[in-house]
């Protein structure tokens, strides 16, 4: 597992081993490429449809809590 990985997960408060699967995972199904430090998205519709991304959540207008 290499240092990257390891660095990553430490970001996101997630072991390790799941950032490594997670990541294998997407890689296998050629929906990123990892290479000399970069990410590359090879099929960003199909990498939101897999993260059952939703989109409007970040068009907000206004303050996102209540007051």
């Amino acid at each position: 597992m290499s240092s990257d990985t390891i660095f990553l997960a430490d970001a996101l408060g997630l072991s390790a081993v799941h950032v490594n699967r997670v990541l294998r995972q997407l890689r296998e199904q050629g929906l990123v490429t990892f290479r000399d430090g970069f990410v590359t998205f090879d099929d960003y519709d199909r990498l939101v449809e897999f993260a059952d991304f939703e989109m409007t959540y970040l068009d907000q207008v206004g303050p996102l809590l209540a007051k």
